[in-house]
């Protein structure tokens, strides 16, 4: 099968390339000739993770010779924050889709955890948190809070077109990030409120749809039936 393009696909904050986002929309996009990159942004130990490790780990892939630069990139949630840092970075990057992006970090776990919460984590170095990919309870070490201060995660500017997905009902990260993510760039994002929570699991389909017809738009994927192997 001819290979069209290439995409990154980005997952999400303790998750993996396992999760059902990222292995629905590799099939999709597969099966319509697109290769697509699903790199493990959990690091040798998830302690340490950070947006520069995630960011450390895209640019260790896409610096290999057999591998070529994304002309999209996915992200979901963490991965959609880390997508939009990372389309102004690779200059053959055409178009961005996010799923419920994790916009404004430092802010939100500010808010999240309370004065109290974020003395806590400080004091003692780490905090712990489930970790869906893995099925387990992980340490997360104070670092990670600092290292996100050093990125603008508020007011982004995007330079290429964004498909933004968010659910009404997200309680993780609120509809609030992505409409102002849209305010801020009006001529570049189409935001569609979706009715679900922050996983979006039950709005694969729908979203599929839109971003297939977002992608031939963008002439990044060719319209007509999936491609079969072989």
């Amino acid at each position: 099968m001819t290979v069209l393009s290439t995409c990154l696909y980005l997952h999400g904050f303790a998750s993996s390339p396992s999760s059902i986002k990222a292995q629905y929309f590799a099939a999709k996009l597969s099966s319509y000739g697109i290769n697509v990159l699903l790199p493990d942004l959990n690091g040798d130990d998830f302690a340490d993770l950070s947006l520069s490790s995630q960011l450390q780990i895209i640019d260790s892939l896409l610096s290999s010779a057999d591998v070529g630069n994304p002309a999209f990139i996915v992200g979901s949630s963490l991965g959609g924050l880390l997508a939009t840092i990372a389309a102004e970075r690779y200059c053959s990057t055409k178009a961005v889709v996010l799923l419920a992006p994790a916009f404004g970090l430092p802010r939100r776990l500010v808010e999240l955890l309370g004065a109290e919460g974020l003395q806590s984590w400080r004091d003692s170095g780490y905090t712990e948190v489930f970790h869906h990919g893995r099925e387990r309870m992980e340490r997360l070490k104070y670092s990670f809070i600092l290292d996100a201060e050093q990125y603008v995660t508020d007011n982004l500017k995007v330079k290429v077109p964004a498909l933004v997905f968010h659910g009404q009902h997200d309680d993780t990260v609120p509809v609030a990030e992505s409409l102002s993510f849209a305010c801020n760039n009006p001529e570049q994002v189409e935001l569609h409120l979706l009715e679900s929570d922050h996983s979006l699991i039950d709005k694969l389909e729908e979203m599929w749809e839109a971003t297939y017809s977002f992608l031939c738009r963008q002439a990044l994927l060719l319209p007509g039936s999936p491609h079969k192997a072989g």
